[in-house]
């Protein structure tokens, strides 16, 4: 061995060598020693530049990551994002261009993997191992985008083709309707129809059998889309269609169609048979109707009856307008001409008043003559006064024209102040009424304690259905209150409500064995309006049937009949009143889709010197900004600008019906859209030419505005126009109705 040279060991009192340690050496020594030190240093170079392989190797691993990291975002954002990315596109929107090579998926996609291959460069991934990487990367993440583009423009595809073909196939429908006189438009259209059918089987793949039926099923549908056009017309043609027809019937709508073809031929008998009655005795209801008892019939005769008393009604009240507007006109005219200081007389009765009217004309006329006013007649002073105090809305409503021969000039004016001051009645909010609703819960055995707290049974359960009994109370006693309101005309004072809250409360009170007597009241009051005030009425009224105060059972029993006692007949009644005139729906002022209605469909006064006098639709009271819901369902198929009239509109179509929203601030949906009724498609406004921010609602069939209030047979999967909250006056009675679950209910 070497010896090699070391340091002393010994060191000074300042730690420093102080020599070093004798050694024999050879002259090899420092040869072995560089040789020793370069082999050492070798190792270390072989060390690091490992260390530097695998820190560029973890480096490109990392930004393999990188790159998959942004193929998710790409599909994210180009692909998957709800606003802009291609699986939102729809229908044609997402299919290839002939054209084009690059649309559809496939131009997607050329999109993607250019990004990708950018990304790659910018992240180094071209050599090597990272290049390896990416590829591995890039095969996988763009097979899987590749394949859900691609599946995605296919869908679509289908989608897109196989609603070209079912609207071709309605267009088919349509046209025949359309023509239905011309025998020769109506075979074509069944061919095109047909030919369409078949497309839609080879793009399905249907077999023979499938191809055959759904043949047989358009050819029906076919049919009877012509036939409902003739029953609708009320034309005899539908007898004769039908006979020629009814064997490509399917015999589900053969048996159907049969039955509607005779009611036709019935209704068709009874207009005919009422027009002549009524054309042969206008003013002689009874002799028209002893005609009528004639009929052997009694399905015909019951059928003619209807109609003719339909007409007289519908003549009565065409009347009584006329005559309303006479009185008015009257009445102006007189008071202008007191105004100038010339005296009225029988010159200024206007021709066309019936007797009646004729004559208290004529005596309020001689009045004014001799007295300068008229003397109010007590009877119908007495009349209005007392309706006022037993049913205000009633006579908020009523037409006080009538009376103004009989009042004077101080008494009309004080009656028609009323009528102003109930309309603008607001309920008093009871929540600030808290002794009166304590008090009536304290008269139940309900106890406060110090805070004014409601004391609640101490286990969790007890505890909880206290409370709730307690909300039902408060909630019910609430509407109560309201409905006397309502019904009065007036805010109750503090001791009026009192009185009212005691009274209420001690027929609350009672219990039923099972002890459901507050969820009785929550389920009336869900159901029916003004269902405190109707239990209360029965109650007063079973009292005096009796003679004697009702039992806690009885009591129960009364609600529970209340509960389940259904408005049919007043639905029956309303319906028939309100199919004869128009004056029968909603008017201005009503609420018509939870919106008061401002302007009515059809002639109107201008609001302004650009607005139609022919309004096209119904214009409804919405707050600025205040969200719009779709009234009914459909697809969003046009949004557009109109700044001299609509404004900002959208045209949602269902079936063969547009629904038109207008005057809008803005829209939430986007064309091609599906909507369902009650989604919020967008925010009310004045845009284009309005006078304040409202929603201008439109119905269009076939290029044809209708009334959005009345019900239009022609439009599929129509109920009718009545939405639920849809308050009208009931034709026969005056009395206010609103709709509720479907049926009309007395307010």
């Amino acid at each position: 061995m070497v010896a090699i040279p070391q340091y002393e060991q010994r060191v000074n009192y300042s730690h420093e060598p102080t020599g070093y340690l004798k050694a024999n050496t050879n002259p090899d020594a420092f040869g072995v020693s560089i040789a020793r030190a370069t082999e050492k240093l070798g190792e270390t170079s072989a060390w690091f530049t490992q260390n530097m392989i695998n820190l560029h190797n973890q480096i490109q691993e990392m930004n393999a990551r990188e790159l998959a990291n942004y193929i998710d975002v790409l599909e994210r954002t180009d692909l998957q994002d709800p606003e802009n990315g291609y699986y939102s596109k729809l229908g044609k929107d997402a299919m290839a261009n002939p054209d084009d090579p690059n649309s559809g998926a496939t131009g997607v996609m050329n999109n993607i993997e250019q990004k990708i291959n950018q990304k790659q460069q910018e992240l180094g991934l071209t050599w090597g191992r990272g290049a390896k990487a990416a590829e591995s990367v890039k095969l996988r993440k763009l097979n899987m985008l590749y394949q859900g583009a691609q599946a995605h423009e296919m869908k679509q595809t289908h989608a897109w083709g196989m609603a070209t073909l079912e609207e071709a196939q309605n267009l088919a429908i349509s046209k025949a309707v359309t023509h239905r006189d011309n025998e020769d438009d109506m075979a074509i259209a069944l061919g095109n129809g047909r030919a369409t059918l078949l497309s839609k089987a080879k793009l399905l793949k249907w077999d023979g059998d499938t191809t055959r039926i759904q043949l047989a099923k358009f050819t029906s549908d076919f049919h009877a889309g012509v036939l409902n056009a003739y029953l609708q017309d009320g034309s005899l043609k539908a007898t004769e269609y039908y006979n020629a027809h009814k064997d490509e019937l399917l015999p589900d709508a053969q048996a159907r169609y049969l039955g509607a073809v005779r009611n036709n031929e019935l209704n068709y008998v009874a207009r005919s048979s009422a027009e002549r009655l009524y054309s042969l005795y206008p003013e002689d209801e009874a002799g028209a109707y002893a005609q009528v008892d004639k009929i052997e019939n009694e399905q015909e005769r019951q059928a003619v009856e209807n109609r003719l008393t339909s007409l007289y009604n519908r003549q009565r009240r065409i009347d009584n307008h006329e005559q309303d507007q006479l009185m008015d006109q009257m009445w102006d005219n007189i008071a202008e001409k007191m105004k100038s200081g010339q005296v009225p007389s029988e010159d200024d009765i206007p021709y066309g008043l019936n007797g009646r009217n004729w004559y208290n004309a004529q005596g309020a006329i001689n009045q004014l003559i001799n007295k300068g006013d008229i003397d109010t007649d007590n009877s119908a002073y007495l009349e209005l006064y007392e309706l006022r105090n037993t049913d205000a809305q009633r006579f908020a409503r009523m037409n006080l024209t009538q009376y103004r021969p009989l009042l004077s000039n101080s008494d009309y004016k004080a009656f028609q102040k009323m009528q102003i001051d109930i309309k603008n009645m607001t309920p008093t909010q009871l929540t600030d009424q808290d002794k009166a609703i304590k008090d009536g819960l304290k008269m139940l055995g309900y106890t406060y304690n110090k805070q004014g707290q409601l004391n609640t049974d101490p286990s969790w359960y007890m505890g909880e259905r206290t409370d709730k009994k307690a909300k039902a109370f408060t909630n019910s006693a609430n509407a109560y209150i309201k409905e006397l309101e309502l019904k009065k005309g007036k805010n109750l004072t503090q001791g009026e409500i009192n009185s009212a809250l005691k009274e209420f409360a001690q027929n609350y009170a009672y219990k039923s064995k099972d002890g459901k007597t507050s969820d009785l009241y929550i389920e009336g009051m869900n159901k029916q309006v003004g269902f405190m005030r109707n239990v209360i009425n029965d109650f007063n009224t079973a009292e005096k049937a009796k003679g004697s105060p009702l039992t806690d059972e009885e009591k129960y029993k009364i609600v529970a009949q209340r509960v389940s006692k259904t408005v049919q007949d007043d639905n029956k009644e309303l319906s028939s009143a309100i199919e004869i005139k128009q004056g029968g729906l909603p008017q201005i002022g009503d609420m018509w889709f939870g919106h008061r209605i401002t302007s009515l469909y059809g002639p109107r006064k201008k609001p302004n010197s650009r607005a139609s006098s022919d309004h096209k639709g119904v214009d409804l009271s919405y707050g600025n900004n205040e969200r719009i819901m779709a009234f009914a369902s459909g697809k969003v198929v046009k949004i557009g600008k109109d700044p001299a009239g609509y404004g900002n509109y959208i045209d949602i179509q269902s079936g063969d019906t547009i629904h038109r929203y207008a005057h809008a601030n803005s829209f939430s949906v986007k064309t091609g859209q599906t909507i369902n009724a009650g989604d919020f498609i967008g925010r009310a406004g004045s845009t284009g030419n309005a006078t304040a921010p409202c929603l201008h609602y439109e119905r269009i069939i076939n290029g044809k505005s209708i009334n959005p209030l009345s019900k239009d047979t022609k439009a599929k999967n129509n109920n009718g126009a009545y939405a639920e909250g849809t308050i009208i006056r009931n034709p026969k009675t005056g009395e206010r109705m609103i709709m509720r679950g479907g049926k009309w209910q007395a307010i």
